[in-house]
């Protein structure tokens, strides 16, 4: 992988944002890396070296809905975020990919990042899309003897099953509500659960503000104007995608059908990822369906098995023991999160703070167990 990043095309999405550009050695693809640098505000506390990489998800190369989110991970983690979006220039083209996995590709180029960085103590992390990628840049670094990887956070993943590429594509859009309710109103909406935590006697959920009069702090936001900052995103996102094809034009859509095969596709490599793993995958997600990747029936039956009584739970070790054996056969630990605030495919940029303060603890807790069992 040859690093172009001197002389690569510097097109940031919003202030603050750079490119870098890596190209395969045979030429073809150009991988494009639009990204972001957060840094831990208690700048005492910072370990050198250290990082976490997040991996934006479809839709959302501007990066405006990304702030909060790697500002958490950097001040939990007591490091700093980069937060990148890679895109392969030739998607589109004809017969630019034929044989080759673009997905995987583009994750060779985080990796290479990462090294350039010189990033040698690595937490990956990834959103739908981006989880998918995260898999593979695990795959990649994980036996690199110039990098560790502390652990996976997986947020809304795809690419842990096989779907349909046209059901997958209506179930986001219906999700994000890019269509009317009457088409697919069996899917559930994220304008719901916004509407629902702005209620009066909807339940608390720390840092979103369920109106401006219940603002704790001139910062914080309220579901509302988070998912109108995260709509416009997307559109403005796709409005860009579409300019520099040149146009509502064939090159357009092909990119399209690529992504959109791509994310459908089951990825091979999280059966050889054999680093700790943390997945959130909420209870409203239909993009990221957590009972396609955790069946209730499997996880009922496991927990019975295990001896749960009353007042002792046994989800969790239901769901490791579970995916253990059918998805992430080569990790050590595996925790899956099913949250019910905000629970949608978006829950990361509702619920930053939670969702990087909680995989981060489970990450080190399972990093200090493992140390203490080793001596």
């Amino acid at each position: 992988m040859e690093s172009l990043s001197d002389r690569g095309p510097k097109r940031p999405e919003r202030k603050g944002a750079e490119t870098s550009t890596y190209r395969l050695e045979s030429g073809a693809p150009t991988v494009e890396l639009i990204w972001t640098h957060a840094a831990a505000r208690e700048s005492n506390e910072r370990v050198p070296g250290r990082a976490v990489v997040l991996l934006s998800g479809w839709g959302n190369t501007r990066l405006a809905s990304m702030e909060d989110l790697p500002q958490a991970f950097a001040d939990n983690s007591h490091s700093e975020t980069y937060t990148l979006i890679p895109r392969t220039q030739e998607r589109g083209e004809k017969g630019a990919g034929e044989n080759v996995n673009l997905l995987y590709e583009e994750a060779r180029a985080v990796a290479q990042f990462i090294k350039d960085k010189g990033i040698k103590d690595v937490t990956l992390a990834g959103h739908s899309m981006g989880a998918d990628r995260a898999v593979d840049v695990a795959a990649i670094l994980q036996d690199d003897p110039d990098v560790k990887v502390n652990g996976l956070v997986l947020m809304g993943p795809i690419g842990l099953h096989e779907k349909d590429p046209i059901d997958l594509a209506k179930t986001f859009v219906a999700h994000t509500g890019g269509v009317p309710s009457f088409i697919a109103p069996d899917v559930p909406r994220i304008s719901k659960d916004v509407k629902d935590s702005s209620a009066e006697d909807a339940p608390y959920i720390r840092g979103l503000a369920k109106n401006e009069a219940a603002r704790k702090s001139p910062v914080e936001q309220t579901a509302a104007e988070i998912a109108s900052v995260g709509t416009w995103d997307g559109i403005l996102s796709q409005i860009a995608e579409v300019g520099r094809s040149w146009g509502p034009g064939v090159s357009f859509w092909r990119r399209l059908k690529s992504d959109i095969t791509d994310m459908a596709a089951r990825n091979p490599r999280m059966e050889t990822v054999n680093v700790p793993i943390v997945l959130i995958a909420g209870s409203n997600d239909p993009v990221a369906d957590h009972e396609k990747i955790m069946p209730a029936e499997e996880e009922q039956k496991m927990r019975k098995e295990m001896g749960e009584e009353p007042g002792q739970r046994k989800d969790l070790a239901a769901r490791e023991q579970y995916l253990q054996k059918n998805l992430f056969k080569s990790s050590p630990y595996v925790r899956m999160i099913v949250p019910e605030k905000m629970g949608n495919h978006l829950v990361q940029i509702f619920r930053p703070e939670a969702v990087a303060k909680t995989s981060l603890y489970l990450l080190d807790r399972y990093k200090r167990r493992a140390k203490e069992g080793a001596a």
